[in-house]
C-alpha cells in the first residue's frame, strides 16, 4: 500500500538526486519506490539517511525479490548505490576502490617472429 510517507521519501531522494534527465529521474525513482516499499512494510522509518546506506541496499537486494536474477541484482543494487552516494550524508558508504587500467593487448608475436612463420 502506497503512502504518504512513501511519496515524500521517494520525492525527497529524487529532488536531492541531481540525475542527469528527466529520463533517467523517471528510471531511478522505481528503484527508490521499490525500497520504499520494503522497508516501510517492514515497520522502518523512511529517512535517507538510513535506508538509503550499504547495509539497507545490500539487505533489500539479497532478500527483497527471490525471483530476481543475479544479473538484476547487481543492476538494483550499482543504481541504489550511486543514488544513495549521492543523496546520503557523507560518510554512509566506502570509498569506491579504485579502478586500475589493463596493459594493452599485444600480438603473440613480434613483427620478426611472423615473418619467419610466414
Amino acid at each position: 500500500m502506497w503512502t504518504d510517507e512513501m511519496q515524500t521519501f521517494v520525492a525527497n531522494v529524487m529532488d536531492a538526486g541531481g540525475s542527469s534527465s528527466e529520463q533517467q529521474a523517471e528510471h531511478e525513482r522505481t528503484y527508490v519506490a521499490g525500497i520504499a516499499a520494503y522497508y516501510k512494510e517492514l515497520g522502518f522509518k523512511l529517512d535517507v539517511n538510513h535506508i538509503l546506506t550499504k547495509k539497507h541496499v545490500d539487505t533489500y537486494v539479497a532478500s527483497a525479490q527471490h525471483d530476481w536474477s543475479d544479473g538484476t541484482r547487481t543492476k538494483v543494487r550499482g543504481m541504489l548505490e550511486r543514488i544513495g552516494r549521492r543523496v546520503t550524508k557523507k560518510g554512509t558508504w566506502p570509498k569506491k576502490a579504485p579502478q586500475y587500467g589493463r596493459k594493452a593487448s599485444e600480438f603473440p608475436y613480434s613483427a620478426d617472429e611472423r615473418a619467419i612463420i610466414r
